[in-house]
């Protein structure tokens, strides 16, 4: 069996860039990765004339991310880099039917998803996210790759008060 050592890609998104397929939430995901020291790579199916989103890809790529767009490819050459990926990310908005939600789950690759109905209707993700949060998005990122922020500490009432009023 392939190992996740061996995985080129750690996420894909296989959609094209209209606007409810939600790139630029995902894109601003990736740019919260950057600010916690996190560098996934993300692998994306984008025509070449999405000129804003590429540049966009460009520029996080230039201050140290990893997301490939590999271009809008065939079905055969999309289900192998599904299987060169260690999950599919799918912050879509909403879907008519979710075709890559149901090749990634018969591939047996996780799913981290839009908190959204559906997504369900069509697979059981392993992580949800509110997809018009990239904080929320980051999250699930970090909470698949193992990276749970630690919680914070309860703090007592008095403490609570202490902290809140403390200048």
């Amino acid at each position: 069996p392939e190992t996740e050592i061996s995985k080129k890609y750690d996420f894909i998104y296989a959609a094209d860039s209209l606007a409810h397929k939600n790139h630029k939430k995902l894109l601003d995901c990736w740019e919260i990765l950057l600010g916690t020291n996190t560098y996934p790579s993300l692998a994306l199916t984008l025509h070449d004339n999405d000129r804003a989103l590429i540049e966009r890809i460009n520029e996080l790529n230039s201050r140290g991310a990893h997301i490939t767009n590999i271009g809008w490819i065939s079905r055969s050459d999309l289900i192998n880099v599904y299987n060169e990926s260690r999950a599919l990310i799918y912050p879509s908005l909403r879907e008519s039917f979710g075709l890559p939600l149901l090749e990634a789950s018969h591939l047996g690759l996780p799913v981290l998803a839009s908190e959204r109905d559906y997504v369900y209707d069509v697979c059981v993700p392993s992580q949800t996210f509110d997809p018009l949060v990239p904080d929320s998005i980051a999250r699930a990122v970090r909470r698949f790759l193992g990276m749970n922020p630690p919680t914070l500490a309860v703090l007592s009432p008095k403490k609570f008060i202490e902290e809140v009023v403390k200048e």
